[in-house]
């Protein structure tokens, strides 16, 4: 008997390195007003939800660009990023898919917006692996809750 029968993989950090992306993103948007993007602000945000980030950002620039300004700014940014493969693997993500999905069913949950997390899968060619595939923008409660992997399981 088999016991374990599927294996939910988070994105960010695990599959694909994006946190310096992010960083990279968030302090080009807050240079153009001569603001400083910090560490401690990256920390502060790593695996959050959406709403999470853009009150975050939205209310560290002071009103200076809209919040679709903010989530249109961020977003294509890192799409660009995905499209243009500047977002790294993580050494074994692969074949730990290949690995993975020849034994058992594959679900995705991450933080990220499912704009992300989609081009993240189509860059690297990874939208095949899952069954399930889940943003915690889907769920009441965003990370740290657990509540995206519950529903993907």
């Amino acid at each position: 008997m088999k016991l374990v029968k599927a294996v939910v993989f988070d994105l960010d950090g695990l599959l694909v390195d994006s946190e310096p992306v992010w960083f990279k993103v968030r302090a080009k948007m807050f240079q153009r007003f001569g603001m400083v993007w910090t560490d401690d602000d990256q920390k502060a945000l790593m695996g959050r939800n959406t709403k999470s980030w853009i009150d975050y950002v939205e209310s560290k620039l002071e009103g200076k660009l809209s919040r679709v300004e903010v989530v249109n700014e961020t977003l294509e940014g890192m799409v660009r990023n995905y499209e243009t493969h500047k977002v790294r693997v993580m050494p074994g993500a692969g074949h730990a898919l290949d690995y993975c999905t020849e034994r058992f069913t594959l679900g995705l949950a991450s933080g990220s917006p499912q704009v992300l997390i989609d081009a993240a899968l189509s860059a690297n060619g990874w939208a095949k692996y899952f069954s399930r595939i889940l943003s915690s923008d889907d769920v009441p409660h965003g990370k740290p809750s657990p509540d995206v992997y519950l529903e993907v399981l």
